[in-house]
């Protein structure tokens, strides 16, 4: 996946995250919090499985963005591995 569309996968998931982060860190550290566990392919995607649409849709489009970024780079393993963000 080239760098520009990674970058602007990741700016439409901050967007639609419920909260405000100022740094892709702290986004992170706030999905990993709501999924419960690391921020790998298949924690986000058993969460989006179980997700209550209702109570957590800003979260669902956020992640749902995220799971094209594992979908576009099958070597990556977690959010954590991407830098410069």
């Amino acid at each position: 996946m080239n760098k520009k569309l990674r970058k602007n996968l990741i700016d439409q998931a901050m967007n639609d995250w419920i909260n405000y982060h100022s740094s892709f860190n702290d986004y992170v550290k706030d999905i990993e919090g709501f999924i419960e566990g690391e921020s790998t392919f298949e924690n986000i995607q058993k969460k989006l499985n179980n997700i209550d649409f209702n109570k957590h849709a800003w979260q669902a489009e956020s992640l749902t963005q995220i799971i094209k970024i594992f979908n576009a780079d099958k070597t990556l393993q977690s959010l954590r591995e991407i830098k410069n963000c």
